[in-house]
């Protein structure tokens, strides 16, 4: 016999919902089960921890308090515990004590370690000390060990672990990855954000808030969201995997002047991509993709039956050929596997991709985790005031931010960017001209002509919902 202060009653964990409802039928209390968090048992007292969210997305930790008959407070918490048993309960934490304001040492302390020691979570703490650390943390790190990796810090953190553990993946799988055509094989471990750095993009777009009580609290109930990666290879060699963005061009540039002024802090992420816009630069390239549709995703010119030249700021078609893709896992080749290359060139300011893409719903623009191709946006020659009206656009994730007619959008699988009129030094063997990627905030420098991004379905998980 059970009782909710003065009520005796009888609780439910059927249908995905825990009730609990009096003699009389009276429904007391009713919550999913999904948002259980944990119950922990004081003799007599069942003390039922479980979350709430408010209408600002952030999570808050609420109490049921449960008392009666010792048997049957065991057995309640004994049904509870096994429901629960497939939540995480050994992550592996890494720290950058340096993201933003310098407060991830704080945050973690005051905000996921007291709710860890409520679930019983335990953790394995490693503070960083340098970049590319996480790297060769999880290069041989005991992963059959933890339910998950936690990073505490901002994007570039996460994108560092992200880029470790795809990397441990394909190490652990034979996986050639600088192949620039190999499919790599997805990790089933999911990574986790706590936030604690200047832009913190990621766990705004999973939770609709960037609380880091409530990034704990997605991390304890343990959903997690399949997420794209695009990969960036150069020369036979990969460069980078992006979990963001991948920009060339003005973002490259803009991520690069940045880097120049780290004094600043934060700050210099408001400051400095003004200057970098008065200095933007045309890029002669030619894109050869391949695309996600069995349509042609891109703007066309109509009418032309040979390549011919236009004013700066068209793309224009320029030929069409089949090739055949490599995959990392053996099998024979189908019809699937060759797909129609179609290759564009002009002049731009920038060639953006974004591993999460972002999707148009009632009005506003929602983040879209595990979409089956990649857009491509290629910015052509316009005047200085119109570009800023769109990036601020961009920027405030307004739906017709992409609706401008130097802005082409390409739907694609794959693509590889080449730079016209590129000259390479006969000493060094890389581009006598300085040419950067922005690569979820690290800067890339181009060395050779020409470069490859493809896209990953699916290749990382992510604790949160992302339910949009």
């Amino acid at each position: 016999m059970l009782y909710l202060n003065d009520n005796h009653v009888n609780v439910s964990l059927e249908g995905g919902v825990m009730t609990v409802t009096s003699e009389e039928n009276n429904l007391l209390a009713s919550i999913e089960i999904r948002y259980l968090l944990k119950s922990v048992l004081e003799r007599t007292n069942l003390n039922v921890h479980y979350v709430i969210q408010k209408k600002n997305m952030n999570l808050k930790v609420k109490t049921l308090v449960l008392h009666g008959d010792e048997e049957d407070a065991q057995m309640l918490h004994s049904d509870i515990e096994h429901i629960l048993k497939d939540r995480p309960r050994r992550l592996l934490v890494i720290i950058n004590p340096n993201s933003g304001k310098r407060k991830g040492m704080k945050i973690y302390q005051k905000v996921a370690a007291p709710l860890f020691q409520l679930c019983g979570l335990k953790a394995h703490v490693i503070v960083t000390k340098k970049q590319k650390e996480p790297t060769d943390i999880l290069k041989n790190y005991n992963l059959s060990n933890i339910d998950g990796i936690v990073t505490v810090g901002g994007d570039g953190l996460y994108c560092e672990c992200m880029n470790g553990l795809i990397a441990r993946v394909q190490r652990d799988n034979n996986v050639n990855v600088n192949c620039h055509n190999t499919d790599i094989v997805s990790a089933s471990i999911p990574m986790g954000i706590i936030p604690a750095g200047s832009g913190n993009v990621i766990v705004q777009y999973l939770h609709g808030t960037k609380c880091a009580r409530t990034a704990v609290l997605h991390i304890l109930l343990g959903g997690n969201v399949e997420s794209n990666v695009c990969s960036a290879h150069e020369g036979g060699k990969l460069l980078s995997y992006s979990a963001l963005i991948l920009g060339f061009g003005l973002f490259g540039d803009m991520m690069h002047d940045c880097e120049k002024f780290r004094w600043m802090g934060p700050l210099r992420y408001n400051v400095v991509p003004v200057a970098s816009m008065f200095k933007r630069r045309e890029i002669d390239v030619e894109i050869e993709y391949y695309s996600a549709n069995k349509e042609k995703a891109t703007k066309r010119i109509k009418g032309l039956g040979k390549q011919i030249s236009l004013p700066n700021g068209f793309m224009i078609p320029s030929s069409k050929s089949k090739i055949q893709r490599t995959k990392s896992t053996p099998g024979v080749l189908d019809s699937s596997d060759v797909q129609e290359c179609e290759k564009e060139e002009g002049r731009v300011y920038a060639v953006d991709t974004h591993a999460i893409m972002m999707k148009e719903k009632s009005g506003r623009m929602i983040p879209s985790f595990g979409q089956d191709s990649l857009m491509v946006y290629t910015t052509h020659k316009c005047t200085l005031s119109d570009h800023v009206s769109q990036l601020t656009k961009v920027k405030n994730e307004q739906p017709d931010c992409y609706d401008y007619k130097f802005v082409s959008k390409h739907k694609v699988s794959s693509y590889k960017v080449r730079l016209l009129n590129a000259t390479v030094s006969e000493n060094t063997k890389t581009l006598q001209k300085d040419f950067f990627l922005n690569c979820d905030g690290e800067v890339i420098r181009i060395t050779e002509p020409e470069f490859d991004v493809k896209l990953h379905k699916k290749a990382v998980r992510i604790f949160g919902n992302a339910s949009g």
